[in-house]
């Protein structure tokens, strides 16, 4: 088992090695969800059996299982269940890459509307998802009586990945609370089930999961029917106002 910093290995390979596999895209030089496939393959070919990045909380592995905080998708799992495999790469080429240079070779974004303020619309959905996960934890008796937070005020590690957030229902079990800003695919709940597998694992108390998002794609509705100790919950945002 071979495990190198993906820097080391992207170093091992000139430029125009990694241009003509298809790993850096063109003038930008960028990691892109086009890159994915090539990178793999090579990991495959030299026997690397999993590439890192610690200082970005980053890594895949020769069998498409990856980790990325940052990926507006599925944070971890496994690429073959993404339908936009490059978020695995979102916001990390810094981390990431380096034949990156930042100014030059900027991560372009397609553009966004005035109104939203100015910042990748990928790393204004990651923002969301933490300012959501900041309300939760601070009014947790909205989403479901009786719960408890139980992981210490942040994110706790499984084997997985990290659970936005790990609460204690009346009953006692353990629940995994997933967040998703705005609309949640079928890999969302893939990526809930992965988490509440890995808390199973401890003896503690039976386990359960909350998906919460503002809307669900119809799929993954289909497949959580089919999930009993799975539950949706859709968020919604409510404003006051007060004279100044």
């Amino acid at each position: 088992m071979t495990t190198l910093h993906i820097k080391e290995f992207l170093n091992s390979f000139s430029l125009e090695e990694l241009t003509s596999e298809g790993i850096l895209r063109g003038e930008t030089r960028l990691l892109t969800n086009r890159s994915l496939r090539p990178l793999l393959d090579l990991m495959v070919t030299h026997e690397v059996t999993q590439i890192h990045a610690p200082e970005g909380d980053w890594f895949l592995s020769s069998q498409g299982e990856f980790q990325n905080p940052h990926s507006t998708e599925a944070k971890t799992g496994n690429v073959y269940s993404l339908t936009k495999p490059g978020n695995v790469f979102n916001l990390q080429n810094i981390n990431l890459n380096p034949f990156y240079i930042s100014g030059s070779a900027p991560e372009v974004r397609r553009p966004f509307p005035e109104s939203v303020p100015e910042y990748p619309p990928d790393e204004s959905q990651f923002r969301l998802e933490k300012d959501l996960q900041s309300a939760l934890r601070s009014n947790i008796q909205q989403l479901e009586t009786g719960l408890t937070i139980i992981d210490g005020g942040s994110e706790k590690n499984v084997e997985t990945g990290r659970i936005d957030i790990t609460a204690e229902d009346a009953e006692g079990r353990s629940v995994v609370i997933e967040l998703k800003a705005g609309r949640a695919n079928l890999a969302a709940i893939g990526q809930l089930l992965s988490y509440v597998g890995s808390m199973a694992k401890e003896p503690d108390y039976p386990v359960r999961g909350i998906l919460i998002a503002g809307e669900f794609e119809p799929r993954l509705i289909a497949a959580a029917r089919a999930v009993p100790n799975v539950s949706l919950m859709a968020y919604s945002f409510r404003f006051s106002f007060r004279e100044v």
